[in-house]
């Protein structure tokens, strides 16, 4: 028989994209609890997530993407942060 994975964490459960998405919290919940009591369970081969290595994320995205996402989270958005709070504080100090 072939084995199927089946990646769980529990963090999982702290991705809320709003009540009737169908990712939804509590929906997970509810497959899990029925997966857990059906024949299928003892079947999975349980597989924990682990964060991806850098080896792993460059087979999906290249090095220029790569860069991009690091100048992104890095450098432009803590900038656009401060110059959204200095454009804040010198509205309201007047």
């Amino acid at each position: 028989m072939n084995r199927h994975g089946f990646y769980y964490h529990p963090d999982y459960l702290l991705h809320d994209s709003g009540p009737t998405h169908p990712e939804r919290p509590g929906r997970l919940q509810s497959v899990m609890g029925h997966l857990i009591k059906s024949v299928v369970w003892a079947h999975l081969e349980h597989v924990r997530p682990s964060s991806a290595t850098p080896e792993q994320v460059q087979l999906v995205l290249s090095e220029k993407q790569m860069t991009a996402i690091w100048v992104l989270s890095i450098v432009v958005l803590p900038l656009a942060a401060i110059a959204l709070g200095v454009a804040v504080w010198w509205r309201r100090r007047r």
